[in-house]
């Protein structure tokens, strides 16, 4: 779903056996630091959408280990940068999880978790995107300070 947080499609659904027990199924694509983790945090559906009134509702988080069965981690996805991210995908398939000892947060509080944990991942990135970009262009500026081509300096 990317960006569009309501819009995911990994699900956490009652057990059939036990009310305190849900079922996570769905994919997690480009998890961070998911190559190495040993605990997920899962944004999941709880609930399906009635009328318009319970749409944010409808999202939790579950803290899932790596060692559940059902949890499958893909080898780290390749990129052409960031690579010291530990990329990976994760796949949850029948997995089961103790309301009590596994959820985060308020049971249906998960959309307003993210929205504001998107806004602090947000603001953090942009600060780092500035500041390599300033340290980018110091570089820059002192390599044609220095550097000359057919007898001139580059910054001439």
């Amino acid at each position: 779903s990317g960006s569009d947080i309501r819009n995911i499609e990994t699900s956490a659904t009652v057990s059939e056996s036990d009310p305190n027990t849900y079922v996570i199924n769905g994919k997690k694509m480009w998890v961070t630091n998911g190559v190495n983790a040993d605990v997920f945090l899962v944004y999941c559906k709880t609930k399906e959408r009635l009328s318009s009134e319970d749409y944010d509702d409808r999202f939790s988080f579950f803290l899932v280990h790596r060692d559940t069965p059902g949890v499958t981690v893909s080898p780290p996805i390749s990129t052409l940068g960031l690579r010291g991210l530990g990329l990976a995908h994760v796949e949850f398939k029948d997995v089961k999880v103790n309301l009590i000892q596994h959820s985060i947060g308020q049971f249906g509080e998960g959309l307003n978790i993210l929205r504001n944990l998107h806004g602090y991942v947000r603001t953090t990135l942009s600060g780092m995107c500035t500041g390599v970009g300033k340290r980018l262009i110091q570089m820059a500026a002192e390599r044609a300070i220095q550097r000359e081509s057919f007898g001139r300096k580059l910054m001439d």
